[in-house]
């Protein structure tokens, strides 16, 4: 189904269902958000030296070039 269609059919709600489909929308973006916290949260609290950049590699890794003059 297109998004047209879906925002078609949304249009055509009653009030109680429109606001029902906003709450299950919602719910869908936080459990995405919050698994992205969750994933941000391990790779911050991973302290394995084999995991961590050096500078010149951010540099790299972000087209930065190296440190300036």
């Amino acid at each position: 189904m297109s998004f047209d269609a879906l925002r078609e059919q949304a249009a055509t709600l009653i009030p109680d269902d429109r606001r029902r489909l906003m709450a299950f929308l919602i719910s869908l973006e936080d459990n995405e958000t919050t698994a992205y916290r969750a994933r941000l949260r391990e790779k911050i609290d991973d302290s394995s030296p084999d995991r961590w950049l050096t500078i010149e590699q951010i540099d790299e890794r972000l087209g930065l070039g190296g440190p300036g003059p």
